[in-house]
């Protein structure tokens, strides 16, 4: 009856476990610091080359993951800061990117054509 009770134990422990890190959709919205969509975003998994997704024209966003306690999601856009976020089992997760500044100032438009600020030392830029 021992051996029974044991192994009934076993087989829940394994079954919660198996569940635990199950594979989940997450899905989500991507906006930027004014509530703007961010089109065409990345989403993707880290440390797995080649997976991931970009956003569509609303900033929504799919994406399959295999392990949904331990994976961890990167979004990213061009001129912004990327953020990493852990899954955490949750299948929606909405994230706002913000400006990087840093990035943002050292381009500089001029009438048709943009330069980089480091090669308009000659106007007196610095």
């Amino acid at each position: 009856m021992h051996k029974i009770k044991g192994v009934i134990v076993g087989i829940l422990a394994f079954v919660t476990m198996a569940t635990y890190a199950q594979s989940i959709v997450v899905t989500g919205k991507v906006v930027d610091s004014e509530g703007y969509e961010v089109i065409g975003g990345s989403v993707t998994l880290k440390g797995a080359a080649g997976v991931g997704t970009v956003t569509n024209v609303d900033g929504n966003y799919s994406l399959k993951v295999n392990n949904a306690s331990k994976d961890v999601l990167v979004f990213s856009y061009v001129g912004m800061t990327s953020k990493e976020v852990k899954v955490n089992g949750q299948s929606v997760i909405n994230v706002t990117l913000e400006a990087d500044a840093v990035m943002l100032d050292e381009v500089v438009t001029i009438g048709y054509a943009t330069v980089k600020k480091k090669d308009l030392k000659w106007l007196g830029c610095k």
